[in-house]
């Protein structure tokens, strides 16, 4: 496969921001934990508040802080990608790093829908994560799929990743709508 440097920048960068933020969730949960009265930096506003999705059932969906999982996966995020700009992976990791990230992908647009539906709260270092999963997953993809016909992918994955990302702004405005109508 060939792996180009900006895929492994890209996702180098990408995996640095989302460790970062799952690292700070992580340090807030942890604060609650030891002091429940703890003011938590990313309770922003009225649906932009971390409490709730923090606290709820869907942040352990593995029995530990999602956040926790996410430090983990972006870990190697961070790992695969640094090394990939030294060493030359054969198809197999490829194809094992793009089922991870998939994976991550399907995982955030579950969580996506708990926290904006079932939920009702948005999560700062949450929306942070998804922001950044979704260019590293097309990326993934469409590395894997350039030398095949589904290279389109390849070819249009700024357009697939800019229509993903309205997806993502039109479900946080629909999610909240009565908020943001009530600000006109």
């Amino acid at each position: 496969m060939n792996t180009t440097k900006t895929f492994s920048i890209v996702s180098l960068i990408l995996g640095i921001i989302s460790f970062i933020s799952a690292t700070v969730l992580t340090i807030e949960k942890l604060a609650v934990l030891k002091d429940p009265s703890h003011v938590l930096s990313c309770n922003l506003s009225p649906f932009v508040s971390c409490g709730p999705v923090m606290n709820s059932a869907q942040a352990a969906a593995f029995g530990i802080p999602n956040s926790i999982v996410g430090m983990v996966g972006f870990g190697l995020v961070i790992l695969i990608s640094f090394t990939s700009l030294f060493v030359k992976f054969p198809l197999w990791y490829w194809v094992a790093y793009a089922i991870g990230v998939t994976l991550a992908f399907g995982f955030i647009i579950w969580l996506m829908t708990q926290a904006l539906v079932v939920i009702s709260a948005l999560c700062i270092y949450c929306l942070v994560v998804w922001i950044c999963i979704i260019p590293l997953f097309w990326f993934a993809v469409a590395n894997l799929l350039q030398r095949t016909r589904f290279r389109f992918i390849q070819e249009y994955k700024f357009l697939i990743i800019g229509v993903t990302y309205i997806i993502l702004a039109l479900c946080i405005f629909f999610a909240f709508k009565d908020y943001w109508l009530s600000l006109l």
